[in-house]
């Protein structure tokens, strides 16, 4: 082999190195700070890219038939609410949970929640798997503005364990409930019309169709599902495309994190 031809299939490589270390590096770098910084074992929580940020403003705009700007002030409504994230941040630093839950509140792709209950005014929210409830607290907090302005709402949260949902304080407390015990179970005996289910549960594709084929015939006709796991299989899609159904789909994009972000699948009823 003539030695420019060597050359050149070694300057590929060098480039292909450096190529592919630009992608790999602000990884490695943001998991080192997070290592450093964080003490969460589990459900990451993280700030939204920018771009990725008023994606999502404008995905639920969409999909809920309202203007741009309105969705855009139901996120700064609870993003600029300093009342609710000190709450937070004070039940976390007295709880026993406190070394593995940070302080700094980031609301990540929940935050479409709390603007998807704001608009839709629902009467029951559903959410399987709370873990330490942040989702919770954001969904009860939503509730309680609706029930200042005379649509009142009720939010169960179900998990396995006894200690999900400690983050939810006081305040919230009467515009919701924790339900223990496994999600399907509880869903058969659960007797009120559902308006929007979150599922983040079991993250498994069979476990999350058991779980959809339960709560079928307990929605309303305008009924929201949100699956929380969407990026990992496709349950709520074939969910969707059984019982014709429409489907969305958004994944969050972190800003300076590791983790490659969530996806979110929304199954509707029918149109809003």
């Amino acid at each position: 082999m003539k030695a420019p031809l060597i050359s050149k299939i070694i300057f590929k490589d060098l480039y292909r190195f450096y190529l592919g270390l630009t992608y790999i590096y602000p990884k490695i770098k943001y998991f080192i700070k997070w290592l450093i910084k964080s003490k969460e074992t589990t459900n990451f929580t993280y700030r939204l890219n920018q771009n990725n940020y008023k994606y999502l403003i404008n995905f639920i705009a969409s999909i809920t038939n309202t203007d741009y700007y309105l969705v855009k002030n139901y996120f700064d409504e609870i993003e600029n609410d300093k009342k609710f994230f000190k709450s937070l941040s004070d039940i976390i630093q007295n709880s026993k949970f406190n070394y593995k839950t940070d302080l700094e509140i980031r609301l990540c792709r929940r935050v479409s929640w709390y603007a998807l209950i704001r608009i839709l005014k629902p009467k029951v929210v559903t959410e399987s798997g709370i873990d330490k409830g942040l989702g919770s607290s954001i969904c009860s907090y939503a509730l309680s503005k609706n029930s200042e302005e005379g649509f009142p709402g009720k939010y169960y949260g179900i998990d396995v364990n006894p200690d999900a949902g400690f983050m939810l304080y006081s305040e919230l407390k009467k515009y919701s409930e924790i339900l223990i015990g496994d999600s399907i179970s509880i869903l058969k005996t659960f007797n009120r019309k559902i308006d929007i289910h979150i599922c983040d549960s079991h993250q498994s594709k069979n476990y999350e169709l058991q779980e959809y084929e339960v709560i079928f015939n307990k929605m309303n006709g305008n009924s929201i599902i949100i699956s929380d796991n969407a990026h990992g299989n496709d349950a709520l899609l074939q969910f969707a495309l059984k019982n014709n159904k429409m489907f969305k789909y958004f994944h969050e994009i972190p800003e300076s994190h590791f983790y490659g972000g969530e996806g979110m699948g929304f199954l509707f009823w029918s149109k809003i």
